[in-house]
C-alpha cells in the first residue's frame, strides 16, 4: 500500500512541474502559449533585483536569464548566452547628433532613377551607417548666394521647374537634381556647398521648437557647428 501511495505522489508532483501555471486572483486558466502567465489588475511582477557585481556573480547563466540591475546604468538586463545587456540600449545623448561641416559635393554625371532623368553629386558622409538609414533623421541643407535652403527644394532656376533633392547611403549621400519635364537641361551646380544634419532614431527633436543641443530642421542656421 506504502508503495502505491508514493507512485502516485510521484506522478502527482510530475504532473504540476509539468503543467502550464496561472497566477491570478480570478481563477482564470494560463493562455494556452504560456507556461507562467501572470494576471493583476493592479499589481506588477518583480524579477530578481541585483547589483551589478552581483548580476556578474551568477554562476553559469542560461541564455535569456532576466534581472534588474539597480545602480549604475539601471534597468532590465538579460544573458544573451555570452555577456549581459539591457534590453532597450540606453538613448544616445545629444552629442550624438552628428552635424557635418559645409562642404563641396563630387562627382558630377547624369544617370537615371525609376526611368527618371537626373544629375547626381556624391557628398561624403562617413558617419553614416546602415543602422541610420533605417532608424534616423536625415536632413540635408545648401546654401547659395546669403540663403540657406533645405532639401528637397523646387524651383524654376534654369528657366524650368525642377526639383533638388537626396539620396542617403552607407558613407555618402547622392544629391540630386530632376528637371520635371525629364530632360535633364538643368544642371548641378559644382559650386553650391552642402551640409547633413543625421538624428538617430531614439533622439527626441521637435521640429518646431529647438531644444538645446538640437537643430530646426527646417533652418540651417540653428545647425551648430560639426560634431563628428
Amino acid at each position: 500500500m506504502k508503495k502505491y501511495v508514493v507512485l502516485l505522489f510521484a506522478a502527482l508532483v510530475f504532473q504540476r512541474i509539468n503543467a502550464q501555471v496561472g497566477v491570478n486572483a480570478d481563477q482564470s486558466s494560463p493562455d494556452a502559449s504560456a507556461m507562467l502567465d501572470v494576471k493583476s489588475a493592479n499589481k506588477g511582477m518583480l524579477v530578481p533585483r541585483m547589483t551589478n557585481a552581483q548580476v556578474n556573480q551568477v554562476v553559469s547563466p542560461a541564455t535569456g536569464l532576466l534581472v534588474y540591475q539597480t545602480d549604475l546604468a539601471a534597468g532590465f538586463y538579460y544573458y544573451n548566452g555570452s555577456s549581459w545587456g539591457p534590453i532597450t540600449p540606453a538613448a544616445p545623448a545629444s552629442s550624438q547628433v552628428i552635424y557635418s561641416n559645409w562642404n563641396y559635393a563630387s562627382n558630377l554625371r547624369d544617370t537615371a532613377i525609376d526611368q527618371s532623368s537626373v544629375q547626381v553629386m556624391d557628398l561624403a558622409a562617413p558617419s553614416l551607417t546602415s543602422a541610420m538609414l533605417n532608424n534616423a533623421t536625415i536632413q540635408v541643407f545648401f546654401t547659395f548666394g546669403a540663403g540657406d535652403f533645405v532639401l528637397p527644394y523646387t524651383s524654376f532656376a534654369g528657366g524650368k521647374v525642377n526639383t533638388m533633392s537626396f539620396i542617403p547611403q552607407p558613407g555618402n549621400i547622392l544629391i540630386t537634381r530632376f528637371t520635371h519635364d525629364n530632360s535633364n537641361a538643368v544642371p548641378l551646380s559644382t559650386l553650391l556647398q552642402y551640409r547633413f544634419v543625421i538624428i538617430p532614431g531614439s533622439t527626441s527633436v521637435v521640429n518646431s521648437v529647438k531644444p538645446p543641443n538640437h537643430p530646426t530642421l527646417s533652418n540651417a542656421s540653428s545647425v551648430p557647428p560639426a560634431m563628428h
